[in-house]
């Protein structure tokens, strides 16, 4: 993912899976960074990414909750229903069909 792809905002148009898709890729890339971070603490351009795809991950988590629902059972909702089990489990969605 490129440094233009996360700082624009998310396209209104993807559903769900695409949404969850991003998210997953954010993700990946969050825990990549962090993990050469552990090895290179100083690279000043590394932790600033790594600081830009955290908050990119977090800013699509929060819309995809607030769109679908919960994506961890730990997590806030402010709604009057638990949804947590109202969506397919990741091993239930074929994502190549999507």
């Amino acid at each position: 993912m490129s440094r233009k792809e996360m700082c624009e905002p998310k396209d209104p148009c993807l559903n769900e899976y695409e949404l969850l898709e991003q998210l997953m890729e954010v993700q990946f890339l969050v825990v990549e960074l962090q993990l050469y971070l552990d090895t290179h603490p100083n690279d000043m351009e590394a932790l600033r990414l790594y600081n830009e795809a955290a908050m990119f991950a977090h800013r699509l988590m929060q819309q995809y909750q607030r769109e679908y629902g919960m994506l961890m059972a730990h997590a806030p909702n402010g709604r009057e229903k638990w949804e947590w089990i109202d969506s397919p489990w990741p091993w239930e969605i074929d994502y190549k069909k999507l």
